[in-house]
């Protein structure tokens, strides 16, 4: 069974990953979220690897960030004061076409309490402005093109989609890669603001 989940984990992170691209990879841990730098909205009090700091809860301070925004504006992470749901996406990918209807939907419902932000990469500002104004019609979730891959790097994203979920201490609670279902996302945000309050 573990194999077959296995190949299936494969099988969808080629389909969103542009053939021999590498940028981005972690190297020593494909397909692992590498966090790589620090923020100011949590203070660090250890380092459990070179250039990755822990806080004294034990989690890893998010690598601050500012997004450009596609409706205008920047969403800067260290700026914010709700918990972040930050998921990498592309607009040609279509496990992304699957999956990102479902955060707009749960945006409706948690904006007030969560941050939805949503970089995208290895495209043009229209067509990524397309695709988000077809998958994002709520209006809630803050997308942007991240032209440089500069996000996708700075937090190791390999592929898409990868959702990162960041505590409203600046600290990474939980990150997955591929797709999870309404009810799988609903509880990890759920126990995000839980975690946050």
């Amino acid at each position: 069974m573990k194999r077959i989940l296995l190949v299936v984990f494969v099988l969808v992170a080629a389909a969103c990953t542009t053939p021999g691209d590498t940028s981005g990879t972690d190297t020593a841990n494909p397909g692992t979220t590498a966090l790589s730098s620090t923020s100011e909205r949590s203070s660090a009090t250890s380092s459990s690897a070179p250039g990755v700091t822990t806080t004294t809860s034990g989690r890893q301070v998010a690598p601050d960030f500012a997004l450009e925004l596609g409706v205008g504006g920047t969403y800067t992470l260290s700026e914010g004061e709700k918990p972040v749901y930050l998921v990498f996406w592309a607009e040609w990918c279509p496990t992304c076409r699957r999956e990102l209807p479902v955060i707009d939907e749960l945006s409706i419902e948690y904006s007030d309490r969560v941050d939805f932000v949503a970089p995208a990469w290895k495209s043009t500002f229209v067509a990524t402005e397309a695709r988000a104004n077809e998958l994002f019609p709520a209006g809630l979730v803050m997308w942007g093109l991240d032209e440089n891959e500069h996000i996708f790097g700075l937090y190791g994203v390999p592929y898409q989609p990868v959702t990162i979920l960041i505590a409203g201490d600046g600290t990474v609670v939980e990150s997955w890669p591929g797709l999870r279902d309404e009810a799988e996302i609903r509880s990890a945000l759920d126990s995000l603001i839980a975690l946050s309050s």
